[in-house]
Protein backbone atom coordinates (compact mmCIF):
# COMPACT_ATOMS: atom_id res chain seq x y z
CA UNK A 1 0.00 0.00 0.00
CA UNK A 2 1.39 3.37 -1.04
CA UNK A 3 1.86 5.82 1.85
CA UNK A 4 2.53 9.54 1.80
CA UNK A 5 4.15 12.00 4.19
CA UNK A 6 3.52 15.70 3.86
CA UNK A 7 3.59 19.09 5.57
CA UNK A 8 0.99 21.79 5.26
CA UNK A 9 2.20 25.35 5.85
CA UNK A 10 -0.41 27.80 7.13
CA UNK A 11 -0.59 31.57 7.05
CA UNK A 12 -3.75 32.83 8.76
CA UNK A 13 -5.18 36.36 8.94
CA UNK A 14 -7.89 37.22 11.46
CA UNK A 15 -11.01 38.70 9.86
CA UNK A 16 -12.85 38.89 13.18
CA UNK A 17 -11.59 39.13 16.79
CA UNK A 18 -10.08 35.88 18.07
CA UNK A 19 -10.48 34.62 21.62
CA UNK A 20 -8.50 31.58 22.76
CA UNK A 21 -9.14 31.48 26.47
CA UNK A 22 -7.05 30.59 29.52
CA UNK A 23 -9.42 31.14 32.43
CA UNK A 24 -10.68 34.35 33.96
CA UNK A 25 -9.31 37.27 35.93
CA UNK A 26 -12.12 39.02 37.77
CA UNK A 27 -14.92 39.34 35.21
CA UNK A 28 -12.59 39.16 32.22
CA UNK A 29 -11.81 36.00 30.27
CA UNK A 30 -8.13 36.24 29.43
CA UNK A 31 -6.20 35.20 26.34
CA UNK A 32 -4.02 32.14 26.34
CA UNK A 33 -0.36 33.15 26.10
CA UNK A 34 2.99 31.44 25.73
CA UNK A 35 6.06 32.40 27.72
CA UNK A 36 9.07 32.78 25.42
CA UNK A 37 12.70 33.79 25.93
CA UNK A 38 13.83 36.52 23.54
CA UNK A 39 17.31 36.49 21.94
CA UNK A 40 18.49 39.18 24.39
CA UNK A 41 17.44 37.06 27.38
CA UNK A 42 14.28 38.97 28.23
CA UNK A 43 11.01 37.05 28.55
CA UNK A 44 7.69 37.85 26.94
CA UNK A 45 4.16 36.50 26.98
CA UNK A 46 2.74 36.17 23.49
CA UNK A 47 -0.80 35.03 22.57
CA UNK A 48 -1.13 32.00 20.33
CA UNK A 49 -3.68 29.46 19.08
CA UNK A 50 -2.92 25.95 20.25
CA UNK A 51 -2.34 23.08 17.87
CA UNK A 52 -4.69 21.02 20.03
CA UNK A 53 -7.60 23.35 19.24
CA UNK A 54 -6.84 23.14 15.50
CA UNK A 55 -6.68 19.35 15.67
CA UNK A 56 -10.03 19.34 17.45
CA UNK A 57 -11.44 21.41 14.58
CA UNK A 58 -10.23 18.73 12.13
CA UNK A 59 -11.62 15.90 14.29
CA UNK A 60 -15.06 17.47 14.77
CA UNK A 61 -15.46 18.43 11.11
CA UNK A 62 -14.18 15.03 9.97
CA UNK A 63 -16.61 13.20 12.28
CA UNK A 64 -19.54 15.28 11.06
CA UNK A 65 -18.59 14.63 7.44
CA UNK A 66 -18.30 10.89 8.08
CA UNK A 67 -21.64 10.62 9.90
CA UNK A 68 -23.37 12.48 7.06
CA UNK A 69 -21.65 10.29 4.45
CA UNK A 70 -22.75 7.12 6.29
CA UNK A 71 -26.32 8.44 6.73
CA UNK A 72 -26.19 7.55 10.42
CA UNK A 73 -29.63 8.05 11.95
CA UNK A 74 -30.28 10.04 15.10
CA UNK A 75 -30.51 7.86 18.20
CA UNK A 76 -28.35 5.06 16.80
CA UNK A 77 -25.00 5.67 18.57
CA UNK A 78 -23.89 5.07 22.13
CA UNK A 79 -22.27 7.82 24.21
CA UNK A 80 -18.84 6.07 24.16
CA UNK A 81 -18.94 5.93 20.36
CA UNK A 82 -19.71 9.65 20.07
CA UNK A 83 -16.85 10.31 22.51
CA UNK A 84 -14.60 8.24 20.25
CA UNK A 85 -15.63 10.16 17.14
CA UNK A 86 -15.59 13.69 18.53
CA UNK A 87 -13.04 13.52 21.37
CA UNK A 88 -10.79 10.57 20.57
CA UNK A 89 -12.39 8.13 23.00
CA UNK A 90 -11.08 6.83 26.32
CA UNK A 91 -9.58 3.69 27.77
CA UNK A 92 -12.48 1.45 28.83
CA UNK A 93 -10.55 -1.64 29.95
CA UNK A 94 -7.50 -2.21 32.17
CA UNK A 95 -4.63 -4.55 31.40
CA UNK A 96 -5.01 -7.61 29.20
CA UNK A 97 -3.54 -8.27 25.79
CA UNK A 98 -3.83 -5.65 23.07
CA UNK A 99 -6.04 -6.63 20.14
CA UNK A 100 -3.92 -5.47 17.20
CA UNK A 101 -6.21 -7.03 14.63
CA UNK A 102 -9.17 -5.02 15.92
CA UNK A 103 -7.07 -1.84 15.71
CA UNK A 104 -6.18 -2.57 12.09
CA UNK A 105 -9.83 -3.23 11.32
CA UNK A 106 -10.94 0.06 12.88
CA UNK A 107 -8.38 2.10 10.95
CA UNK A 108 -9.11 0.31 7.70
CA UNK A 109 -12.85 0.84 7.99
CA UNK A 110 -12.72 4.32 9.51
CA UNK A 111 -9.51 6.08 8.35
CA UNK A 112 -10.22 9.27 10.32
CA UNK A 113 -9.32 7.51 13.58
CA UNK A 114 -6.03 6.24 12.18
CA UNK A 115 -5.28 9.79 11.04
CA UNK A 116 -6.08 11.53 14.34
CA UNK A 117 -5.40 8.84 16.93
CA UNK A 118 -7.78 7.41 19.50
CA UNK A 119 -8.22 5.41 22.70
CA UNK A 120 -10.45 2.33 22.84
CA UNK A 121 -10.56 -0.72 25.07
CA UNK A 122 -7.09 -0.99 26.64
CA UNK A 123 -5.27 0.56 23.68
CA UNK A 124 -4.09 4.07 22.83
CA UNK A 125 -3.23 4.58 19.16
CA UNK A 126 -1.10 7.53 18.13
CA UNK A 127 -2.40 9.60 15.25
CA UNK A 128 -0.57 10.46 12.07
CA UNK A 129 -1.56 14.14 12.02
CA UNK A 130 0.66 16.48 14.04
CA UNK A 131 -0.52 20.06 14.37
CA UNK A 132 1.79 22.83 15.55
CA UNK A 133 0.58 25.96 17.31
CA UNK A 134 -0.46 28.97 15.29
CA UNK A 135 2.04 31.63 16.38
CA UNK A 136 1.34 35.34 16.25
CA UNK A 137 3.42 37.27 13.73
CA UNK A 138 4.77 40.09 15.88
CA UNK A 139 8.01 41.72 17.04
CA UNK A 140 8.52 39.26 19.90
CA UNK A 141 8.34 36.30 17.50
CA UNK A 142 10.57 37.83 14.81
CA UNK A 143 13.51 35.59 15.76
CA UNK A 144 11.60 32.37 15.00
CA UNK A 145 9.41 33.13 11.99
CA UNK A 146 10.07 31.09 8.83
CA UNK A 147 12.37 32.75 6.33
CA UNK A 148 9.50 33.35 3.92
CA UNK A 149 7.96 35.70 6.54
CA UNK A 150 11.14 37.56 7.47
CA UNK A 151 9.88 40.77 5.82
CA UNK A 152 6.29 40.56 7.03
CA UNK A 153 5.04 44.00 8.04
CA UNK A 154 3.52 42.73 11.31
CA UNK A 155 7.01 41.93 12.66
CA UNK A 156 7.38 45.60 13.59
CA UNK A 157 4.35 45.47 15.94
CA UNK A 158 4.55 44.45 19.57
CA UNK A 159 2.07 41.73 20.58
CA UNK A 160 0.38 44.13 22.99
CA UNK A 161 -0.65 46.40 20.11
CA UNK A 162 -2.51 43.49 18.50
CA UNK A 163 -4.61 42.75 21.56
CA UNK A 164 -8.03 44.16 22.38
CA UNK A 165 -11.06 43.56 24.55
CA UNK A 166 -14.67 42.77 23.70
CA UNK A 167 -17.76 42.52 25.86
CA UNK A 168 -21.20 40.97 25.72
CA UNK A 169 -24.42 41.26 27.69
CA UNK A 170 -26.92 38.66 28.78
CA UNK A 171 -30.34 40.27 29.25
CA UNK A 172 -33.17 39.61 31.68
CA UNK A 173 -35.64 37.57 29.59
CA UNK A 174 -38.72 38.39 31.67
CA UNK A 175 -38.61 41.98 30.40
CA UNK A 176 -39.82 40.75 27.03
CA UNK A 177 -43.65 41.00 26.89
CA UNK A 178 -44.05 37.54 25.34
CA UNK A 179 -41.88 35.93 28.01
CA UNK A 180 -43.61 37.80 30.81
CA UNK A 181 -47.01 36.51 29.65
CA UNK A 182 -45.74 32.93 29.90
CA UNK A 183 -44.88 33.24 33.60
CA UNK A 184 -47.20 32.06 36.33
CA UNK A 185 -49.05 34.67 38.38
CA UNK A 186 -46.94 33.85 41.39
CA UNK A 187 -43.69 34.22 39.44
CA UNK A 188 -44.74 37.59 38.01
CA UNK A 189 -45.60 38.78 41.51
CA UNK A 190 -42.20 37.62 42.79
CA UNK A 191 -40.37 39.51 40.03
CA UNK A 192 -42.43 42.65 40.66
CA UNK A 193 -41.39 42.53 44.31
CA UNK A 194 -37.75 42.07 43.31
CA UNK A 195 -37.79 45.12 41.02
CA UNK A 196 -38.69 47.27 44.03
CA UNK A 197 -35.33 46.32 45.56
CA UNK A 198 -32.41 48.08 43.89
CA UNK A 199 -30.28 45.72 41.83
CA UNK A 200 -32.69 42.80 42.18
CA UNK A 201 -34.86 43.32 39.15
CA UNK A 202 -32.60 41.67 36.57
CA UNK A 203 -31.90 38.13 37.71
CA UNK A 204 -30.11 37.14 34.49
CA UNK A 205 -28.56 40.34 33.16
CA UNK A 206 -24.78 40.21 33.14
CA UNK A 207 -21.99 42.00 31.33
CA UNK A 208 -18.96 39.86 30.54
CA UNK A 209 -15.63 40.84 28.99
CA UNK A 210 -13.03 38.83 27.13
CA UNK A 211 -9.63 39.56 25.66
CA UNK A 212 -9.08 39.11 21.93
CA UNK A 213 -6.55 39.38 19.18
CA UNK A 214 -7.74 42.11 16.85
CA UNK A 215 -8.85 41.61 13.23
CA UNK A 216 -5.82 41.90 10.95
CA UNK A 217 -3.56 39.89 13.27
CA UNK A 218 -1.56 37.27 11.36
CA UNK A 219 -0.30 33.82 12.33
CA UNK A 220 1.85 31.02 10.98
CA UNK A 221 1.83 27.29 11.68
CA UNK A 222 2.27 23.83 10.22
CA UNK A 223 0.44 20.53 10.01
CA UNK A 224 2.39 17.30 9.44
CA UNK A 225 0.96 14.13 7.91
CA UNK A 226 3.16 11.15 8.72
CA UNK A 227 3.05 8.02 6.56
CA UNK A 228 -0.67 8.23 5.76
CA UNK A 229 -2.59 6.03 3.38
CA UNK A 230 -4.43 7.53 0.43
CA UNK A 231 -7.72 6.99 2.30
CA UNK A 232 -6.37 8.74 5.42
CA UNK A 233 -5.28 11.67 3.26
CA UNK A 234 -8.79 11.77 1.80
CA UNK A 235 -10.18 11.78 5.35
CA UNK A 236 -8.00 14.80 6.13
CA UNK A 237 -9.18 16.60 2.99
CA UNK A 238 -12.81 15.81 3.81
CA UNK A 239 -12.42 17.26 7.31
CA UNK A 240 -10.83 20.46 6.02
CA UNK A 241 -13.54 20.73 3.38
CA UNK A 242 -16.27 20.29 6.01
CA UNK A 243 -14.66 22.87 8.33
CA UNK A 244 -14.19 25.43 5.55
CA UNK A 245 -16.80 28.19 5.35
CA UNK A 246 -15.95 29.27 1.82
CA UNK A 247 -13.52 31.54 0.02
CA UNK A 248 -12.07 34.65 1.66
CA UNK A 249 -11.80 38.01 -0.12
CA UNK A 250 -7.99 37.80 -0.03
CA UNK A 251 -7.91 34.46 -1.84
CA UNK A 252 -7.64 32.29 1.27
CA UNK A 253 -10.17 29.87 2.75
CA UNK A 254 -12.43 30.72 5.68
CA UNK A 255 -12.21 28.78 8.95
CA UNK A 256 -13.19 29.36 12.59
CA UNK A 257 -10.59 29.10 15.35
CA UNK A 258 -10.65 29.71 19.08
CA UNK A 259 -13.79 30.32 21.11
CA UNK A 260 -16.80 32.67 20.95
CA UNK A 261 -17.65 31.69 17.36
CA UNK A 262 -21.36 31.86 18.23
CA UNK A 263 -21.07 35.63 18.77
CA UNK A 264 -18.99 36.43 15.70
CA UNK A 265 -15.41 35.70 16.78
CA UNK A 266 -12.74 33.46 15.32
CA UNK A 267 -13.16 33.88 11.56
CA UNK A 268 -9.79 33.66 9.79
CA UNK A 269 -8.56 33.48 6.23
CA UNK A 270 -6.08 30.63 5.86
CA UNK A 271 -3.56 30.34 3.05
CA UNK A 272 -2.01 26.92 2.54
CA UNK A 273 1.18 25.69 0.97
CA UNK A 274 2.67 22.26 1.21
CA UNK A 275 5.26 19.66 0.41
CA UNK A 276 4.70 15.97 -0.25
CA UNK A 277 7.08 13.03 0.08
CA UNK A 278 5.99 9.95 -1.81
CA UNK A 279 8.70 7.29 -1.39
CA UNK A 280 7.54 5.43 -4.49
CA UNK A 281 6.81 8.20 -6.95
CA UNK A 282 9.17 10.96 -5.82
CA UNK A 283 11.74 10.47 -3.05
CA UNK A 284 12.27 13.68 -1.12
CA UNK A 285 9.76 16.49 -0.71
CA UNK A 286 8.09 18.17 -3.65
CA UNK A 287 5.88 21.25 -3.63
CA UNK A 288 2.14 20.64 -3.63
CA UNK A 289 -0.84 22.99 -3.69
CA UNK A 290 -3.47 20.25 -3.45
CA UNK A 291 -3.06 19.09 0.15
CA UNK A 292 -5.83 21.36 1.42
CA UNK A 293 -8.48 22.13 -1.14
CA UNK A 294 -12.25 22.22 -1.04
CA UNK A 295 -12.63 21.08 -4.64
CA UNK A 296 -11.25 17.52 -4.54
CA UNK A 297 -14.34 15.61 -5.75
CA UNK A 298 -12.55 12.41 -6.78
CA UNK A 299 -10.60 11.97 -3.53
CA UNK A 300 -13.42 12.93 -1.21
CA UNK A 301 -16.09 11.08 -3.20
CA UNK A 302 -14.15 7.81 -3.06
CA UNK A 303 -13.78 8.24 0.69
CA UNK A 304 -17.48 9.04 1.14
CA UNK A 305 -18.44 6.01 -0.99
CA UNK A 306 -16.26 3.80 1.23
CA UNK A 307 -17.96 5.10 4.38
CA UNK A 308 -21.46 4.59 2.98
CA UNK A 309 -20.69 1.10 1.70
CA UNK A 310 -19.33 0.01 5.08
CA UNK A 311 -21.59 2.09 7.31
CA UNK A 312 -23.22 -0.75 9.27
CA UNK A 313 -19.94 -2.57 9.85
CA UNK A 314 -18.21 0.66 10.93
CA UNK A 315 -20.86 1.39 13.58
CA UNK A 316 -20.74 -2.22 14.81
CA UNK A 317 -16.92 -2.27 15.09
CA UNK A 318 -16.78 1.10 16.85
CA UNK A 319 -19.50 0.04 19.27
CA UNK A 320 -17.68 -3.19 20.10
CA UNK A 321 -14.40 -1.33 20.58
CA UNK A 322 -15.94 0.99 23.18
CA UNK A 323 -17.99 -1.68 24.99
Amino acid sequence: MNRISARVDIIAVALEPIHHGAGTSGNTQILRTQDIVLPDGRTARVPFISGNSLKHMVREAGANFALDAMSVKNGSLTKPVTDLLFSGGALTKAGGSINLERGRKIEELFPLLGLLGYSAGNTMTQGKLRVNNLHLICEENAWRVPERLSNHKALTARAGRLRGEEFGTRHESSRRPRVAKMLTTGERKRLEDLTQQEGKGDTAQMIYEFQVLNPGSSFWGTMHLDDVTEMELAAFKSAMSAACEGAAPDGGLLFRVGAKSSIGCGLVSMHFGGQVRDPVKAPGFTESTALVAIDQPSDIKAYADHLLKNSEEIVMVLTEAMA
